[in-house]
């Protein structure tokens, strides 16, 4: 005999169904109304994937512009930065300057 769980072989249910079923919703039949089925138009479709590339893009952009914006950000701390340090530096060596004339000129009195 031939082992109908075998491969290649259909149960008795399966054997002369189609698969419209699991590609397609189920037909909708409203009086005095076409026919119709749930499913998007190719315009639609087309829509939604347009606005799903303008949204991606639109996130790729804003990120971009998020990841500049921050670096300019860092550059404009580290300027800042830079000239505070500067500054310090040299107040530091205007301080000790004045120290040394302070104390060559006690010395001379």
């Amino acid at each position: 005999g031939v082992d109908p769980n075998a491969t290649g072989m259909y149960q008795p249910m399966t054997e002369s169904t189609t698969t419209t079923n699991d590609y397609y919703p189920p037909l909708i039949y409203i009086p005095n109304q076409p026919i119709r089925r749930n499913l998007m138009s190719d315009s639609e479709k087309g829509y939604a994937s347009k606005k799903l590339e303008t949204l991606k893009r639109k996130k790729r952009t804003d990120n971009n512009f998020r990841v500049i914006m921050s670096r300019v950000k860092m550059q404009e701390t580290m300027e800042h930065m830079n000239h505070d340090q500067k500054l310090k530096e040299k107040s530091h060596q205007m301080l000790k300057y004045y120290k040394q004339i302070y104390a060559t000129d006690a010395k001379l009195q």
